[in-house]
């Protein structure tokens, strides 16, 4: 029962959903990240115990190297997928609005979502024009460091990345 266990939420939106649902969180970091949760998860005696982590189909690894050997064993699960949509459509037009110059700012609030523009843009033979015209015309913002790195790796510039990894502190940060 969930009265026996100890309930991390990575953020406030997500410990607000788990408690509208009868379940009470035990511990939300302040870093609504996976090192906030890696922070979080230290602070515990895991030694002995079972970890379960609902998780995106394609996590990084970052959370198991920091925990490993710390806990008597680790079940993790996918709750969600993470994929280029069927039908492109919408992307592809949002692509030539960014390229007509009709776009001023643009969010990412996760690493799958760069790549998959950019997976997008290389498929239509736009990706190094839609670099160019984001590091010169747009202000990029990033939900998070994480998702910043990714966009640099990319080879965009980040112009805008919340200390609280957000949506709603993503959208504070522009105002």
């Amino acid at each position: 029962s969930f009265e026996q266990m100890k309930v991390v939420a990575i953020g406030v939106k997500t410990k607000k959903m788990i408690e509208e649902n009868g379940i009470h969180v035990d511990i939300t970091p302040k870093d609504h990240s996976s090192s906030g949760l890696v922070d979080a998860l230290s602070e515990l005696d895991l030694h002995g115990k079972i970890i379960a982590i609902p998780r995106t189909d394609k996590p990084t690894d970052y959370l198991n190297k920091r925990i490993e050997g710390k806990y008597k064993e680790l079940i993790q699960f996918s709750v969600y997928e993470t994929r280029i949509p069927y039908d492109k459509t919408e992307i592809i037009e949002l692509i030539n609005d960014i390229l007509a110059n009709k776009e001023k700012i643009i969010t990412f609030t996760s690493s799958a979502t760069a790549n998959n523009l950019f997976l997008i843009a290389k498929e239509i033979g736009l990706a190094d024009k839609l670099k160019k015209m984001m590091n010169d015309q747009l202000i990029v913002v990033s939900i998070g460091p994480v998702t910043k790195k990714t966009l640099e790796n990319i080879g965009i510039k980040v112009h805008v990345t919340p200390n609280e990894y957000t949506i709603d502190a993503m959208i504070n940060e522009l105002n």
